[in-house]
């Protein structure tokens, strides 16, 4: 479990503060008290692997934040595509917002990729996502039809809507 982990942002520059060394190992995250986290998204690439143990089962973040007491885990399976995902958490993010269950607005999102009804938002972002896939840059808008973009991620645990709080001095 020290094998397994996230590199946090400003790892390289020294900037993680003192004491830390800026990477979340598994360990250090079944070690976190997350009762009462209801949701917990790792988009970043691959976050939902871990080791293998034979009668024991997977070995890696999910069950480190199962552990440590978050309800619901969101992670990716493979490398995703970083505007194909941002799209994707935008949107199941505003589903939640609007209190779909956490399974139905990750479905819904995903679904939106799939049918084209959530495409790339500017012409750079169409072009890189073109250029990322190898497919020749011509002026046709990028799609995210193809399941490499939306079907890596996967939702663990709790289904249901989340409870929204506010503070009592949030706009209304």
């Amino acid at each position: 479990m020290l094998r397994s982990g996230l590199i946090l942002a400003g790892v390289q520059q020294g900037q993680s503060g003192a004491g830390e060394d800026g990477v979340l190992t598994v360990l250090e995250a079944a070690g976190l008290d997350l009762r009462g986290t209801q949701l917990v998204v790792l988009s970043a690439c691959e976050t939902g692997l871990g080791e293998v143990r034979q009668g024991e089962g997977v070995y890696g973040l999910r069950r480190a934040l199962v552990l440590a007491g978050a309800e619901t885990q969101v992670m990716s399976l493979w490398k995703v595509s970083d505007a194909a995902t941002a799209a994707l958490m935008g949107e199941f993010y505003r589903r939640l917002g609007r209190g779909e269950g956490r399974m139905a607005a990750l479905r819904a999102a995903r679904l939106g990729l799939l049918r084209g009804a959530i495409r790339p938002q500017s012409e750079e972002t169409q072009r890189a996502i073109r250029l990322s896939s190898g497919k020749p840059t011509t002026g046709r808008p990028a799609n995210w039809q193809n399941p490499y973009y939306w079907a890596a991620f996967v939702i663990s645990g709790d289904w249901s809507s989340i409870t929204l709080y506010r503070t009592p001095h949030a706009p209304r």
